[in-house]
């Protein structure tokens, strides 16, 4: 699945640098544990590029698992996205139950999980691929092909937008559009100005000319016409 300017919905880019790892694999699926509070939704702009995936809320970590044994999941589950840290542990075992791990985790940490100066973080039977900052990446260790992918954030090598940035294209839109509107309006209306400064000036030098005066004043006219002839000659 060939990454061709591919339509973000991570504010971080979590879901570019997912889906540059897995381009060459067929029909991947993605599980996304959410927390009680809300937090963000950082895969589901793969579902455009034929992903498959789930996103639930649990309440709290220990009911993690009663939530993901409720859930019609494939033979396997290739990302799992994970709001918090405290999700980790309740939400593999859930799926270990299943008979599967996911290839990758992907885990949101905050500032009080990940202080100033901590150490990369351990996760058994994986390796830690990357922090972008946000999202602590984890590679199971029996797929290495994964690594390069996985290995850093998104940036100008990944063809991609981001949400902030389709946002801005749609106001650029509109407002090129009522500008366009605009510009018309105006043209249309100095037309209209142009064309009636000259009707009133054709109106008033009709009106000048069925005066007295410039009748009485026509002789005199035609005589200096015809001495500007003379001189020119």
């Amino acid at each position: 699945m060939k990454l061709a300017r591919f339509a973000s919905c991570a504010v971080n880019g979590e879901d570019v640098v997912v889906a540059r790892a897995f381009e060459a694999v067929a029909a991947p699926t993605y599980l996304q544990v959410r927390d009680g509070d809300g937090g963000r939704s950082e895969l589901c702009g793969l579902d455009a590029i034929g992903w498959k995936g789930q996103s639930v809320r649990v309440e709290a970590p220990e009911l993690a698992a009663k939530t993901i044994a409720g859930l019609e999941l494939g033979p396997e589950v290739q990302v799992v996205s994970l709001d918090s840290a405290r999700l980790v542990g309740p939400t593999l075992e859930a799926l270990h139950a299943r008979g599967s791990l996911p290839w990758v985790v992907l885990v949101t940490v905050s500032a009080a999980e990940r202080p100033p100066g901590a150490g990369k973080p351990e996760l058994a039977g994986y390796t830690h691929t990357l922090f972008d900052g946000v999202s602590d990446y984890f590679l199971r260790l029996d797929h290495p092909e994964l690594a390069a992918g996985l290995g850093y954030p998104a940036c100008s090598r990944d063809d991609f937008t981001t949400p902030a940035q389709r946002e801005l294209t749609v106001e650029l839109d509109d407002a090129t559009a009522a500008a366009g509107k605009w510009q018309a309006k105006a043209l249309a209306g100095w037309n209209e100005h142009a064309a009636f400064n000259a009707s009133s000036a054709a109106q008033e030098l009709i009106a000048i000319r069925k005066t007295v005066s410039w009748r009485v004043t026509k002789p005199l006219r035609a005589v200096r016409v015809r001495a500007g002839i003379w001189r020119r000659k």
